[in-house]
Parts: C-alpha cells; sequence; structure tokens
C-alpha cells in the first residue's frame, strides 16, 4: 500500500495538480481494485490505493509513481513506499493480519455487561489455547504454559494498614494479612485458596483481592492464603493435600494468629472453589473440630465426571463469549489427575462415564437435561484400558469432585455463598450443587451474575470485578 501522508502537503497542491495525481494513479492501477479518497487528499493529506493495484503495477510504473508524486509535493513530507519487497511485504502482511484480527474478534451476546472488555479477555484467551495446542503436538511445553505466561502476574503491593508475612503451615506455603490495629482481642479469620485451574495462578496473581478481603470485612479479619503445589508438574492429590493440611494448620491453631477458631471462612475462586468443598469434605468426613463456620465457593468447579452439561455445550469453543471454554477446562481436570491432557477430546465427549455412574449420580445426569447433544457416548476404546479403574479412584473421589460427596457429608456442610456466572461452563455444577444444598437444608446464598464472564472476581480488568467482591466481603461480614 502506498501511504501518502501530510495535511500541510496537500494543502499546497494547485488543483490542477490534485488532477494530475489522481489521474496518474489511475493510469498506473490500470482498473485494478482501487481506492481513493479525493476529499480525504485535500482535506486530510491521506490518499490510499489498494494492495491490489499495487502489487499489479509495472515495474516502470512502479518509479513512475513516486517521482510523480515527489515533484507534485515538492520537498513536503510525504511518506511514500514504493520499493517492491516493501510492497510484497505490506501484502503478506495484510494478508496474514486480517485473518487473525477475524479470528480474534468475537461479537457479544445482548446480555454481557462488558462487552469491550470481554472480547480483550476472549481475544487474549484465544491466543493462549492456539499457544497451548501447538506445545501439546509439539511437546515443547505443558497445556499449562500458555496460561502461565499471561496470568502469572503478580499483584503484590503494600499497604500500610496491613500486616504481611509469609509463612509455612504444616510446610505449606502461606501468606498471612493482619490489620496493623487489630487489638488484644480475637479476629475472625479467612482461609483464602486461590484458582487457576490447577496448573496457574499463586498468592501473588491474588494478592489484590485477598488483600481487599482482610481490609473491607470484619474490622480485624485476618486472611491466609495458600500457595498449594500445582499440576501438571505435582498431579491429584497434591494440591488437595496441601491446602488440607494448611486448613487444618490454622483451624487448630486459630488463636496463635489472634484468630477465633469459631469465625473462620474458607474461600475459594474456580479451581480454589473445587479445593475449599474438597478439604471441608474431608474435614467432615474425619469429624475434625474446630471446622470453618462459612464455605465460599466464587464460580467454582465442582466434578470432572460430566464434560457435557448444557453449560459445557454451550462453552464448546465454537462461540467462544468467555474467557474459558470446555476443552482447557477438560485439560485442566486431566493435568491435575494424570499430569498430562492426553485424550483431552475422547474425555470432553464423556467416553469415559459408564450408565452405571449416569444412574449413580442423577443430579448430575438428570432427565431434564438429555437431549441427544447430551447422552452419554459408550466407552471408546481409543481410551486407555484401565479407565474405568482411573475414574472410579479418581473422578467419583469427593476430593476430586467435591459435587459427588453423599449426602451424608453434604448434610454437615457450613453456611454458603455461591456465585455463578452467564459465560462459564461451571456454572451448572455450581447450580447442581446449591440444589443439592437446598434440599438438604443447608443454608446458602446462590448468586448469579447476568451477563458476566468466569473470571470477573480475580481477573480486575472488569468492572463487575468490584461487584462480585462486595458480595463475598458483605456476605462475610454479615454470617462470619
Amino acid at each position: 500500500m502506498y501511504d501518502i501522508s501530510s495535511a500541510a502537503a496537500a494543502q499546497n497542491f494547485t488543483k490542477p495538480y490534485r488532477k494530475q495525481v489522481l489521474y496518474i494513479l489511475y493510469q498506473v492501477g490500470d482498473d485494478q481494485q482501487q481506492i481513493w479518497r479525493p476529499r480525504s487528499l485535500i482535506g486530510c493529506g491521506i490518499f490510499d490505493f489498494s494492495v491490489t493495484a499495487s502489487y499489479y503495477f509495472t515495474k516502470p510504473n512502479r518509479k513512475q509513481v513516486p517521482k510523480v508524486l515527489y515533484q507534485i509535493g515538492h520537498f513536503q513530507p510525504f511518506v511514500i513506499i514504493s520499493d517492491n519487497m516493501i510492497t510484497r511485504g505490506l501484502m503478506v502482511l495484510s494478508m496474514a493480519v486480517l485473518p487473525v484480527a477475524y479470528y480474534l474478534y468475537t461479537p457479544m451476546p445482548p446480555q454481557c455487561k462488558e462487552p469491550n472488555r470481554q472480547r480483550v479477555i476472549v481475544a487474549m484467551s484465544k491466543i493462549i489455547n492456539l499457544l497451548n495446542r501447538f506445545l501439546d503436538v509439539t511437546k515443547v511445553g505443558s497445556h499449562a504454559s500458555g496460561w502461565r505466561a499471561v496470568f502469572n502476574i503478580s499483584t503484590k503491593e503494600s499497604d500500610p494498614m496491613l500486616e504481611i508475612e509469609d509463612v509455612q503451615f504444616d510446610g505449606v506455603p502461606v501468606r498471612i494479612y493482619k490489620r496493623v490495629e487489630r487489638g488484644q482481642k480475637l479476629t475472625a479469620g479467612a482461609i483464602y485458596i486461590h484458582g487457576g485451574g490447577f496448573v496457574f495462578g499463586s498468592r501473588d496473581t491474588h494478592d489484590s483481592p485477598v488483600r481487599k478481603i482482610a481490609l473491607s470485612t470484619d474490622p480485624y479479619l485476618t486472611v491466609s492464603s495458600i500457595e498449594y503445589r500445582l499440576a501438571p508438574e505435582y498431579r491429584y492429590p497434591a494440591a488437595f493435600d496441601d491446602c488440607y493440611s494448611a486448613t487444618k494448620h490454622f483451624l487448630t491453631h486459630a488463636k496463635d494468629h489472634g484468630v477465633d477458631p469459631k469465625r473462620i471462612a474458607l474461600i475459594g475462586d474456580s479451581a480454589g472453589g473445587a479445593l475449599v468443598a474438597a478439604v471441608i469434605n474431608k474435614l467432615i468426613s474425619e469429624n475434625v473440630q474446630p471446622r470453618p463456620s462459612l464455605q465460599v465457593l466464587i464460580y467454582p468447579t465442582l466434578q470432572g465426571l460430566n464434560f457435557r452439561t448444557p453449560s459445557y455445550l454451550a462453552h464448546d469453543g465454537t462461540k467462544n463469549r468467555g474467557m474459558l471454554t470446555a476443552y482447557p477446562m477438560v485439560c485442566f481436570w486431566l493435568e491435575y489427575a494424570f499430569g498430562t491432557c492426553e485424550n483431552a477430546s475422547l474425555y470432553l465427549q464423556n467416553t469415559h462415564v459408564s450408565d452405571h455412574m449416569r444412574q449413580s449420580y442423577p443430579y448430575l445426569f438428570s432427565s431434564r437435561l438429555d437431549s441427544e447433544e447430551i447422552q452419554t457416548k459408550p466407552v471408546n476404546e481409543n481410551l486407555p484400558r484401565d479407565i474405568e479403574e482411573s475414574v472410579n479412584r479418581i473422578f467419583l473421589s469427593p476430593y476430586y469432585s467435591p459435587l459427588l460427596a453423599s449426602d451424608d457429608i453434604l448434610k454437615n456442610i457450613p453456611k454458603t455463598f455461591i456465585s455463578t456466572c452467564d459465560f462459564d461452563p461451571l456454572r451448572d455444577e455450581a447450580e447442581y450443587y446449591a440444589e443439592r444444598l437446598k434440599k438438604l437444608g443447608i443454608p446458602h446464598l446462590h448468586k448469579h451474575y447476568h451477563g458476566y464472564d468466569h473470571g470477573i472476581f480475580a481477573v480486575e480488568f472488569y468492572k463487575g470485578s468490584a461487584v462480585i467482591q462486595a458480595d463475598v466481603m458483605n456476605f462475610i461480614k454479615e454470617n462470619l
């Protein structure tokens, strides 16, 4: 493309010269796909015509155009690109950029509250997913690599109102946030478990929302943020074991940190929500006392068994209206379980689910959800032969898939806050969990955030993050 720019130079053209420029360009273009804007040339000093036309110029004509423009423009600051290599390079660049721009652009549905911001996040997730698939195919890295490269950005800051200290609870790294002016009285406490699909995230990435919890709820709330081991380097139950050990340590040593053991909340977002629910399941199973008095699950992932719920199907990647889609979520579960997302496309079709499993968990495979799309397919022979054993041992465990816990466990769950979002494959399983708590008579608050995306609590790029953060803080303040 020839880019001729300079409003000052354009204004100095005499009318005859302006006409000559257009005439010469028309002759050189030889009826190819020209796009010219005479008003732009006169008023704004910008004139362009298509790469297609410039590509078909003969060599003599390519030389003539810059020469004529130079004579007309005299010594005004025109920007003229005439070299054959640069012209072809620009054409190739245009051919490369346009498909990428088309791929990255995502039209947002009317109910989306922040379409422009969400479009940026979705474009970023598309790039990450492409990178991760390349890494998977080439074996250069893991599915986690792309997510870590983009989202493992520290939000850690100092705060004059907080004492922030990195310590260890039973060998697990933990960051403690305490109010400077907390006095001698025992305070309320909270344990925060960060999200990140079990494969990325840290105390640093979630420092900002955790700091806000420490400052904005109880005037003297003490918060402990757990740094657990990540997949795929550390498979299940490594992350769960770390969270359970650190939580149990804090509960039994709460007074050493100036915290009332009867006023402790367990909070987690996304995969952190799964770990929170799993830890509470085990605390109940082992009858550990004291136990958390509140459970806060922020758009949690709660089961790794049924990957064809309506919300999974609605976010299968064909429309990509949210940050998280079905395929990467399945990869997260598989890397957590096995250290690899091999055969993810087969798991995505529920080829690992048997008829017996469907009958054992009717709330997850409910008849009201059945359709031709949602029906479980027979076990695929391409999956490993020991698939049934691994599914029974890992996928069905209430410490891996806390939604699958028995009624005997769930009837002892503490008061719970559950949030869900429109653009989230995890939406349905959180709703199923809320329904089970309702049937068992467990006090809970389920808040659905219409028009919002998975991740809005921790991704503070969204304005809506302030809304959900305030709701979480108010729930803790009112009930702890």
